[in-house]
């Protein structure tokens, strides 16, 4: 009897369940452009970014009387960068609006060659892109 109760006892305490911990809810992270971007070494440029913002206003604290959420507003001065063969270049510093989009405008410096280079903005995956 007592050789059973050692066999089954592990077993019924890893079929068990748990109780499951809170969903936590998250804000979607930043984002560079959308699909794949072509940049022309020989015009005027244009990238968007979506999700800039300070906060989550899906992070919060419900108590009987309500909930209360974290307050968000758009980030300020959000740099965006290119990167190619190890070099780096600042190409544009924009404030996101009030839906926390940024619209950067800019040129791409002299030294950025034809081919693979690759955009960085704070908080955002790095996006590749072709070079033309």
């Amino acid at each position: 009897m007592r050789l059973a109760l050692l066999l089954i006892a592990p077993l019924a305490i890893t079929v068990t369940p748990y109780a499951a911990a809170p969903a936590n809810a998250s804000c979607v992270g930043p984002m560079i452009g959308g699909g794949s971007v072509v940049l022309d070494r020989a015009s005027d440029e244009t990238v968007q970014g979506r999700y800039f913002q300070k906060g989550c206003a899906d992070v919060g604290v419900c108590t009987p009387d309500g909930c209360t959420y974290e307050e968000t507003s758009p980030r300020k001065h959000v740099r965006l960068r290119i990167t190619q063969d190890g070099h780096r270049w600042l190409l544009d510093t924009a404030d996101a609006d009030k839906r926390n989009r940024v619209t950067w405008h800019f040129r791409l410096p002299g030294g950025v060659d034809p081919g693979r280079a690759v955009l960085h903005a704070p908080g955002a995956q790095p996006v590749v892109v072709r070079v033309r």
